[in-house]
């Protein structure tokens, strides 16, 4: 792929279809191809100048706002032990956002959301071999 012309020569080819001369002149004068030319001219038609605007990069909305999130982290610390089909219903109560358990489950991952005040392990003490709770070990 060649190099993009310098805005400077693209300003010079402006300047020469505004003064009428034809399309193979200016390819002969600045020495581009015509279709460089005609990609100027549909630009200068479609966009008022000789370089269309960068396209924005679209993807997916979230599915969560950054509102929601933040009205599901206070109903979190107010409920810990809640499951999340009712995290579901008071988010469509409060924001009338309908999500699935597993972007629940994701937003409450990606934000570092800590649902449990024990996050697991052993509970009770050490045991011995038969299962006991072994006290004071």
């Amino acid at each position: 792929m060649p190099p993009a012309l310098p805005s400077a020569q693209k300003n010079r080819i402006q300047l020469h279809l505004h003064n009428r001369v034809d399309v193979a002149t200016i390819a002969k004068l600045e020495g581009v191809g015509k279709s460089s030319i005609y990609r100027i001219i549909d630009n200068l038609l479609t966009y008022g100048t000789h370089t269309a605007p960068l396209t924005a990069k679209r993807r997916r909305p979230p599915a969560i706002s950054p509102a929601a999130k933040d009205g599901l982290r206070t109903f979190i610390e107010d409920n810990p032990e809640a499951y999340q089909y009712e995290m579901q219903y008071d988010l469509f109560d409060r924001f009338g956002v309908v999500v699935s358990q597993a972007t629940i489950s994701k937003t409450i991952y990606a934000s570092g959301i800590s649902r449990k005040g024990d996050k697991g392990g052993r509970k009770g003490g050490r045991r011995d071999r038969e299962g006991i709770v072994v006290e004071g070990s």
